[in-house]
């Protein structure tokens, strides 16, 4: 319930989806257990916000998304 309520506390879709998979994931993948549609409303957002996002994050190399399968991408360190 906790992470739950500070998730809705972010502001963007991109740290709700974030927070999502490392608060919800492990190693930073998450396994989808239910629907898009129903993680969007579940994270406060509009499934069409959640595609978009999504999309967004994948194009910018933070995300791997394979069907119910999020990963965020590793970050090289320096």
């Amino acid at each position: 319930m906790r992470a739950h309520a500070e998730r809705l506390s972010l502001r963007t879709a991109e740290d709700r989806i974030i927070h999502f998979i490392e608060t919800e994931g492990t190693n930073g993948q998450l396994v989808l257990t239910q629907s898009k549609k129903s993680w969007a409303a579940e994270m406060g957002l509009t499934h069409e916000a959640l595609y978009r996002t999504l999309r967004s994050m994948t194009e910018d190399g933070l995300l791997i998304v394979s069907g119910g399968r999020v990963q965020l991408k590793p970050t090289p360190h320096s």
